[in-house]
């Protein structure tokens, strides 16, 4: 049995989006949950469901959910991996052999590609902006069809040479 002060997560075993009524009438048992928890979990909803519950909570929700038809699983959150802390960062150059990260104080930290998996961008600014102004970038949407069927080729072949 675990400690009353751990915290428990409830982890949706499908990653369907659930539905927000459903949620709204789960939650109601729960004290502390609203029907606006409800619509903004449901849309950010990818895996960890609520985190930070008591266990009497998080197996009260997760009873009320089965009623629901959502399926779950409660777990306690010490026993989930955790996640990187954010990094922000103000510039970065792509050259050949790695991806240049510039920190806080411009120093140039080189990462090799074959250490990047993942690169994420409010707004990339490609030109240089004048002192004392404000830039404003929003690309054009662009699809590459097929991109993400030969990203996993790529990266399964790149698995078994290993």
């Amino acid at each position: 049995m675990t400690d009353a002060g751990t915290p428990f997560a409830l982890l949706q075993r499908s990653l369907e989006v659930p539905d927000v009524e459903k949620l709204k009438r789960a939650f109601r048992l729960v004290k502390g949950l609203t029907d606006t928890d409800a619509h903004t979990l449901a849309n950010d909803a990818f895996g960890i469901l609520v985190n930070n519950l008591s266990p009497a909570d998080a197996m009260t929700l997760q009873g009320a959910l089965h009623a629901e038809g959502i399926d779950t699983a409660a777990v306690l959150q010490t026993d989930l991996p955790q996640l990187p802390s954010t990094k922000f960062v103000h510039q970065l150059d792509c050259v050949p052999d790695a991806l240049v990260v510039h920190d806080a104080i411009g120093r140039e930290v080189p990462v090799p590609w074959d250490h990047i998996m993942l690169i994420a961008a409010g707004s990339v600014i490609v030109r240089d902006v004048p002192s004392d102004a404000l830039a404003v970038a929003r690309g054009r949407q662009e699809e590459k069809p097929g991109w993400a069927r030969r990203y996993r080729e790529h990266k399964a072949a790149e698995k078994k040479r290993r």
